[in-house]
């Protein structure tokens, strides 16, 4: 959602909104309750969920909170609950082939700003991402 414009960007995804979906699914019975195998250590439900704006496969794990004592907080956010993990079967989006869409761990990047040279690596999987250094 844009902050100075009247403009939603449904061209990504948000995991902590994939999160609630696995959590909603399972708590309005939306989806049959299956003990599987999980990435998280025990007492988990897989949700599988298919992310429609990317094309993507989902593997939603949510703890059991009466069998987990785990605990995990969000800044921000108040209190603690059992976690919540998002899977990407195949992170990538549609179009491009690399998870480095450079082929680069690192690139220089020439800022229009100031032509100001900024070293960045650039990430291409479910979100375009930027990591640069805080200075």
């Amino acid at each position: 959602v844009s902050i100075k414009e009247n403009y939603i960007d449904w061209g990504g995804s948000c995991a902590n909104l994939s999160a609630a979906v696995g959590l909603y699914a399972l708590r309005n019975k939306l989806t049959r309750r299956q003990k599987k195998e999980s990435f998280l250590p025990k007492a988990s439900e897989q949700v599988y969920v298919w992310q429609e704006n990317l094309k993507q496969d989902m593997i939603i794990d949510v703890a059991n909170p009466s069998m987990v004592k785990d605990r995990v907080s969000i800044p921000g956010i108040p209190g603690t609950a059992p976690p919540i993990k998002v899977r990407w079967v195949n992170p990538k989006i549609p179009g491009v082939d690399s998870l480095l869409p450079t082929g680069n761990a690192i690139d220089s990047i020439t800022l229009r700003e100031n032509n100001r040279q900024v070293m960045a690596t650039l990430v291409c999987g479910t979100n375009p991402t930027v990591f640069v250094r805080a200075e």
